[in-house]
């Protein structure tokens, strides 16, 4: 979605917002309008999967060439060289295996997103739990030099699809990455119980909201909340 107040001589930040299995662009907007929120500060796409079974990569060994991965890369650099996108401010979101999706996309191309927001979704894995890389602690590392990057994580606490320890992962493995204190509690967030903030070095914020009547859907302030996270990091 492009602003209607368009200006090729501006600057926009994208927000890339991935389907779950089996889905579309389409139908992600029709229940996860980010643009409702983003109004006219940001380009908005609904990416579709191109893989069988309409479903986002990720079993490709972190070792290999990822598409889906490059398609990516190829779609922000189609959107910097024709709508004015700025690479340096390019955001992902996504739900069910499109959540697990944009914690692959960080996970292999740090340097590509400056945060993600994960729903109902999960940490980047190793299909065969034996990575060809891996950090001190055994979680998966996809790339040398691997950085953080700020996460949104969003689990419903009833999920009987994902399973919420799925997200309760998700949550820690990206306070790892970013250097986050995993030990100490969570600062609850004012307004919104059901989140709380790690203690983050500075620019590595990591957000894990837990909403304890959602199953395995988008939650109702889903949409708001992760361009609300994402605007701040503009």
């Amino acid at each position: 979605m492009t602003p209607r107040t368009f200006d090729a001589r501006e600057r926009y930040p994208v927000v890339l917002a991935f389907h779950g299995d089996g889905a579309t662009g389409d139908s992600l907007r029709g229940y996860f309008r980010v643009e409702s929120f983003t109004g006219e500060d940001a380009l908005v796409v609904y990416p579709d999967a191109a893989g069988a079974g309409r479903a986002w990569d990720l079993e490709t060994r972190a070792s290999k060439p990822n598409a889906d991965v490059d398609f990516v890369r190829a779609l922000v650099a189609e959107l910097v060289a024709s709508r004015s996108a700025d690479a340096t401010h390019v955001f992902a979101t996504g739900w069910s295996n499109g959540g697990f999706f944009v914690s692959t996309l960080a996970c292999r191309a740090p340097s590509l997103v400056r945060a993600i927001a994960s729903h109902a979704g999960g940490a980047p894995y190793d299909v065969d739990d034996k990575p060809p890389l891996a950090f001190s602690n055994g979680y998966v590392r996809c790339i040398e030099g691997q950085t953080g990057v700020p996460a949104f994580v969003v689990h419903g606490a009833v999920d009987r699809t994902v399973t919420p320890d799925s997200g309760d992962f998700n949550a820690l493995y990206w306070a790892f990455v970013n250097g986050c204190d995993v030990q100490a509690a969570k600062t609850p967030r004012p307004g919104r119980p059901e989140c709380g903030a790690y203690s983050c070095p500075a620019g590595h914020d990591v957000t894990y909201c837990r909403p304890a009547a959602l199953g395995h859907g988008i939650w109702e302030h889903g949409a708001r909340e992760s361009w609300d996270w994402f605007a701040r990091l503009r």
